[in-house]
């Protein structure tokens, strides 16, 4: 989404996006504080950069929100990061690594 972002700013512009693609949403909506949170795993992969995708579903109101991190996620992922993620308002998370270049995808379904 934007070059060089910070993990709140990507929570803002993951905001932005949703309300440019006309849903009209809370500036403290779950999604926001859900990228953040993502981000932040991401970037302590510690890999060379970290992307942030977006998705909507239309008519059934919800937005996937997938962070990638590239190359570095050597250690497994811990439970307790998926939990907090449902804790935030996701109703549906996950995650997966990649072995080739040891990037990691975390995902969280959100409805708007």
């Amino acid at each position: 989404m934007g070059g060089g972002s910070t993990p709140p700013r990507a929570g803002r512009d993951v905001l932005e996006k949703l309300r440019a693609w006309g849903y009209r949403l809370a500036d403290d909506h779950p999604v926001v504080a859900l990228t953040v949170r993502l981000v932040q795993e991401a970037a302590a992969d510690g890999g060379r950069r970290v992307s942030v995708h977006l998705a909507d579903t239309g008519d059934d109101r919800q937005a996937a929100v997938m962070v990638l991190s590239h190359g570095g996620a050597e250690a497994p992922e811990e439970d307790g990061v998926l939990a907090e993620l449902v804790a935030l308002g996701a109703v549906s998370v996950g995650t997966e690594s990649n072995r080739d270049d040891g990037g990691r995808r975390r995902w969280a379904v959100v409805g708007l």
